[in-house]
């Protein structure tokens, strides 16, 4: 924001004369001496006594000045223009008290030998106290709180007409310097044009005459619908070149930068034309700076998401990928920083205190904390999925129970196009943790079966079947030979069972159906030329007298066991020692 001190040379051409000095004149490349009060105070009267005898000089001069005051307490970026009021103001209040001979004032050495650090203007609040910190530490210097009350003690003396010896004891038709100093423009070319205003345009509110007031509102008023103007057009704009992206990304900075220009003409308008002091042009210019702050984050931010989508296109990357996702979260990340730095600074310069700040972020971190954990959670866990990357865009995979196309991964959440087309949104936090099957990933493709033969299927038969399967797949093309299998698993329920485990060399599903379609008809055709059929789910009652027991062999048995009881040799169940032969084996 442009600082420059604002010329009161028109102020003093008209009306200031200059009067007798008490002192001798100050040489041109003097400095402020600030090595006592009276040093302090006889070198302000001089250099105030010689605005109006060296126009040319004149912000020299009034920097000089304001050297005598100590800003401590006077933001940074105010210093100039506060500064100058703050001249003004006790320049005119010193010409209306009464001020001690300088000779009753302590001078160096008697600051010395009485080892005071503070002298106070009798009868008065005027304070030139030893500055005990800061670059001006050691220095004599209007205090703080006095330069902080010197509009007050204006309006306090305001009524009390001027010394005779007063440095710019004159009253023009506005009224005195400071009534002056409020009520003119700048530059000194509409001086002439103000002095032909009506009356009631020149009474005095809050600090400010009504026409200042005036171009208080208009000036951003006008600056607002110039704005808004900007935005609909370039909003057209944006909207038609959406789609072919021609020019797309320029037009983002094109509302942040007429917003940034518009508020840098108002703040020069008011600030340097309409020449808006005190109160009104502190709250103005922190607005405008605020407002300035807001448009050059709008811009880095603009700036920011055209590099990210030229990084994109220049890696044709998908744009909704999550390789693109980070890019524009670093981008985003990166601009933030930045915006958050040039505010800082900014505030900083404006004298904006930054420790509520940091406190408020103390003590409302955990709260925000809580709040967007879900958020910083999905976040994370887009980081893991790009990092990981257990999926891509266009994937087919198995994700817990459900199967898809992954669609998009973004930073929040991933979305997957089921097998029915519906689409699934799972957040990135969910996703990451569970088991993902990427079937697009995958080598072969299995193709798995099982048989299942008639029980009248001969012996024969089935070695007929088993071996013109395998000569079947091992001699086709797209069979991979590695871990190919054809067996005769086993007796099922209902039929003779055939497991088929064999590999195609192939991801494409398309390709994959294709393949087993044909398989599965010459399966068809071995079986039928074996002679043989598929089973199908069947059972067979077999019907018959009960012969009961046989007679015969019940005897014979039970006699043999006599036997062995007999010749005590049972049988047991004993394995630790070989039994004896049992004496019906003999």
């Amino acid at each position: 924001m442009p600082t420059v001190q604002k010329s009161l040379a028109p102020l003093f051409m008209a009306w200031l004369f200059l009067s007798p000095l008490r002192a001798s004149a100050l040489p041109p490349l003097a400095a402020c001496d600030t090595s006592s009060p009276r040093a302090t105070l006889e070198s302000f009267q001089r250099i105030t006594a010689k605005v109006e005898s060296a126009m040319p000089d004149y912000e020299k001069l009034i920097g000089k000045a304001i050297r005598c005051l100590n800003e401590r307490d006077i933001p940074r970026e105010r210093i100039d223009d506060e500064g100058e009021a703050g001249v003004v103001l006790l320049q005119e209040i010193l010409d209306r008290i009464e001020i001690p001979p300088y000779a009753e004032i302590p001078d160096a050495a008697r600051v010395r030998d009485e080892e005071l650090w503070r002298w106070m203007i009798p009868d008065t609040e005027i304070e030139i106290a030893i500055a005990k910190e800061g670059p001006r530490e050691g220095e004599w210097l209007f205090s703080p709180e006095t330069v902080a009350q010197l509009k007050d003690f204006y309006y306090d003396v305001e009524s009390i007409p001027y010394r005779s010896d007063a440095v710019w004891g004159h009253q023009g038709s506005l009224g005195g310097a400071y009534d002056y100093y409020i009520q003119m423009p700048e530059p000194s070319i509409l001086t002439g044009w103000v002095e032909h205003f009506p009356n009631w345009s020149k009474s005095v509110y809050f600090e400010q005459p009504v026409w200042k007031w005036m171009g208080l509102v208009l000036v951003p008023a006008v600056a607002l619908f110039v704005f808004l103007l900007v935005l609909r057009l370039n909003r057209r704009v944006l909207v038609r070149q959406r789609d072919d992206k021609s020019g797309f990304g320029l037009s983002r900075v094109v509302a942040p930068l007429a917003g940034l220009f518009l508020v840098l003409l108002t703040e020069h308008l008011i600030d340097e034309v309409v020449n808006v002091t005190g109160t009104p042009d502190s709250v103005s210019e922190v607005s405008m700076w605020l407002l300035a702050l807001f448009f050059i984050a709008w811009l880095i931010f603009a700036v920011g998401e055209i590099v990210a989508e030229v990084i994109i296109e220049s890696r044709h990357v998908s744009e909704s990928g999550i390789d693109a996702s980070l890019i524009s979260i670093t981008v985003r990340v990166a601009s933030f920083c930045v915006s958050l730095w040039v505010v800082l600074e900014g505030a900083e310069d404006l004298g904006l205190s930054l420790i509520p700040l940091v406190a408020g972020l103390g003590v409302g971190g955990l709260a925000i904390a809580l709040a967007v954990r879900p958020t910083i959670e999905n976040l994370i866990g887009g980081f893991i999925l790009y990092i990981d990357r257990p999926v891509g865009i266009g994937d087919r995979c198995i994700f817990g129970t459900q199967e898809g196309f992954v669609e998009e991964v973004g930073l929040r959440s991933t979305r997957i196009r089921t097998l029915k087309h519906t689409l699934v949104s799972v957040p990135n936090a969910e996703f990451a943790h569970l088991q993902l099957e990427n079937i697009s990933r995958r080598e072969v493709t299995l193709y798995q079966t099982v048989l299942g033969l008639r029980y009248e299927t001969t012996a024969d038969q089935l070695r007929y079947v088993l071996t013109r399967l395998r000569e079947t797949l091992v001699g086709h093309p797209m069979v991979s030979p590695t871990r190919l299998r054809v067996r005769f698993l086993g007796f099922g329920d209902y039929s003779l069972n055939i497991e088929i485990f064999a590999y195609f060399r192939t991801k494409k599903f398309e390709e994959y159906w294709s393949l087993r379609e044909d398989l599965n008809l010459r399966i068809i055709d071995l079986v039928k030329e074996a002679g043989t059929g598929f089973a199908f789910p069947s059972s067979t009652a077999y019907l018959g007298e009960d012969e009961g027991l046989d007679e015969e062999r019940s005897r014979s048995a039970e006699a043999k066991v006599g036997d062995w009881r007999t010749a005590g040799a049972l049988p047991v169940e004993q394995f630790d020692e070989p039994q004896p032969s049992s004496p019906g084996d003999k």
